[in-house]
């Protein structure tokens, strides 16, 4: 997002924080940005 706030930006930092804390030993990833991703179709 072009012209974010700094208070916006803390809150983000905050949020990929946590996710990436809570995925750190399991198969997930947290990003901060748009990733290309590719689903096995046998894991739903």
């Amino acid at each position: 997002m072009t012209g974010a706030t700094r208070r916006h930006n803390r809150i983000a930092g905050k949020v990929y924080r946590r996710l990436a804390d809570a995925a750190e030993d399991g198969p997930c990833r947290a990003y901060i940005e748009n990733v290309k991703l590719r689903a096995a179709n046998d894991i739903f």
